[in-house]
């Protein structure tokens, strides 16, 4: 989809991509409406706007953003099942209260400086990974049975590991 909107309504989006594709369009909705990224290649998101509610789901391959709201409101947070969550934007994203759980899955930060202030629940064992000259600070609670490993040589910020439950 390279522009437009794509408007999900009460309906779910399934973005299935072998190879990579770029939605530039706004993804908006009323209430509801889920968006899940299946597929071994890349889907990169670049449309600001995006307004929906529901949750979104990366379950295979990579879903990579360049704008803060690309995953829509917080109200739906994100879940990485063995795949990767990547933050693109030339200037670093701040995304703000997004809840995201990662499932033996990564967390790549891609551009500088990045900031994540939602909740992060692990499950298995899952990274972060932060290219070289880029930032990531993680400044909300990090909890769940699993485990994060800090992956590539580059900065990143925990919070303070007390937080841990």
């Amino acid at each position: 989809m390279a522009n437009g909107t794509l408007a999900l309504g009460l309906n779910n989006a399934l973005l299935n991509a072998a190879t990579n594709i770029t939605v530039s369009g706004a993804i908006t909705t009323g209430t509801g409406g889920t968006l899940a990224k299946n597929g071994a290649g890349t889907v990169t998101l670049s449309g600001a706007g995006n307004n929906f509610t529901g949750a979104t789901a990366v379950n295979a391959g990579t879903l990579a953003f360049t704008v803060a709201d690309a995953l829509g409101t917080s109200a739906g947070g994100t879940t990485v099942t063995s795949a990767t969550l990547s933050l693109v934007g030339a200037a670093g994203l701040t995304v703000t209260g997004e809840t995201l759980t990662l499932s033996t899955a990564t967390l790549a930060a891609n551009a500088q400086p990045n900031i994540w202030t939602g909740n992060i629940t692990l499950l298995g064992t899952s990274s972060v990974s932060v290219a070289a000259a880029s930032t990531l600070t993680l400044s909300g609670v990090i909890d769940g049975g699993g485990s994060l490993a800090q992956v590539d040589r580059a900065t990143s910020s925990p919070p303070d590991p007390t937080a841990r439950n």
